[in-house]
């Protein structure tokens, strides 16, 4: 058995002598290009295994909410504030259990080895929005959005006039035409949603005059008027009474009671006392009754009161929801749901010369937005892609980083790699 043993052992070490000697043989004869790239694979390779990102564990303690695991996940984005702005700096690579606690390793980007973590440092989850307003609020940081304004300032200093030129006609044809479509339809469809108005008009006249026209009408208007109007009524009114020919117009009613069905002779003087008398007698007093009313006006501009009351009436209409119903459903059916004005629009923009138009608009648009393109998809040095462009692909596309965890680093002595990290869910 022994020399059994000492057969394989010997016959196995000089297979392997050989397959070390081929292979050296095949690699002297390999060309130096060749030769080189190997050795740089081999390097790299070598590199690789040697050369691990740090690691660090972030312990979530206690239960947690609802399905955690669904919110800390393998693969998700591990963010922190570098240089000023926050970056993806690595990744979760693995979540497990340890009693009641959820523990989340996390691993550095290669390109992130010099990121060095201290004492005080804490790991948040939080999740991010995958929603176009997100994609807009990584892409333009604070400087490519003053960079963005900038071009824009340029571009309308150089282009706004023929821009202007170009659109004005288009935009004025297409609002005057289709606004008179939607007044032509606007009737009928206030008579299919006739009885919804009603009862509508109806609750808001109670409710709203009840408990806020009411209250607004005699505790904030009525005083203002009384107090500018006042004076000129009582003149007025003084006069008009001296001037009312009471004893001609009961004679005449007892003429037409005798006489007559109907009160004419009654209705003549009257319209003889108004024209001749109280017409002329406002006509004199105009100057006080106007600044009367100039003076209510301005009282009631500038009382923060009535302000605060209109609004909150005007609140209370907006919100209300049969009024917010029925806004919408007229809206849907006059704009968007109306045949005769998407034709009006279909047909207008098909138009040879307004072609043209937007056609000319558009190539001046393009001096804008290429170098914009450029500045949010691409990096500094132009050849690469943005990493918040990558970011947000990430997250929209790949749907990876919805929920991730923040670092906010500490500042006190370094931490070795591998160390635990306290956390904490933030929603």
């Amino acid at each position: 058995m022994a020399v059994r043993a000492g057969k394989k052992v010997l016959l196995g070490a000089l297979f392997w002598t050989a397959a070390f000697a081929v292979a050296g043989v095949a690699l002297s004869r390999l060309d130096p290009a060749t030769h080189a790239r190997l050795d740089h694979v081999r390097t790299e390779g070598w590199r690789a295994l040697h050369e691990r990102a740090p690691s660090f564990v972030v312990r979530f303690a206690g239960p947690g909410p609802a399905a955690a695991e669904k919110y800390v996940e393998r693969n998700n984005g591990v963010f922190a504030e570098v240089d000023g702005r926050f970056d993806r700096i690595g990744e979760i690579t693995r979540v497990r259990r340890d009693g009641a606690d959820l523990l989340a390793t996390i691993a550095f980007d290669r390109a992130r080895v010099d990121l060095q973590l201290r004492q005080g440092t804490k790991a948040v989850r939080r999740s991010q929005g995958r929603s176009f307003v997100f994609a807009l609020q990584t892409l333009l940081t604070d400087e490519r959005r003053a960079a963005v304004a900038r071009r824009w300032q340029e571009f309308r200093a150089v282009h706004e006039a023929a821009v202007l030129a170009e659109l004005q006609p288009v935009v004025a044809e297409l609002l005057q035409g289709g606004a008179a479509l939607v007044e032509q339809e606007l009737p009928a469809a206030l008579a299919r949603h006739g009885p919804e108005i009603d009862l509508l008009l109806k609750r808001l006249r109670t409710e709203v005059g009840r408990d806020q026209l009411l209250p607004l009408l005699t505790e904030e208007v009525w005083p203002v008027v009384v107090r500018h109007a006042a004076v000129p009524a009582e003149v007025i009114g003084r006069e008009l009474w001296e001037k009312v020919p009471l004893f001609d117009i009961a004679m005449r009613a007892a003429a037409d009671k005798v006489l007559e069905k109907e009160p004419v002779r009654v209705e003549k003087r009257w319209r003889d006392f108004v024209n001749d008398e109280a017409l002329p007698t406002l006509a004199a007093h105009e100057p006080e009754m106007a600044g009367a009313l100039a003076a209510i006006a301005r009282d009631l501009l500038q009382s923060d009161a009535v302000h605060r009351r209109v609004s909150a009436l005007l609140d209370s209409l907006l919100k209300d929801p049969d009024a917010k119903r029925l806004t919408a459903a007229l809206t849907r059916e006059l704009l968007f749901d109306n045949p005769r004005l998407r034709e009006f629009v279909r047909a207008r923009l098909d138009d040879p010369q307004v072609r043209a138009r937007l056609q000319r608009v558009s190539d001046r648009l393009q001096e804008f937005l290429d170098p914009v393109g450029d500045l949010l998809l691409l990096d500094e040095s132009g050849q690469a892609i943005n990493p918040d462009l990558a970011r947000v692909i990430r997250l929209l596309l790949l749907k990876r980083d919805a929920q991730v965890i923040y670092l906010e680093l500490g500042d006190g002595p370094p931490l070795l790699a591998g160390s635990e990290i306290e956390g904490r869910h933030d929603f």
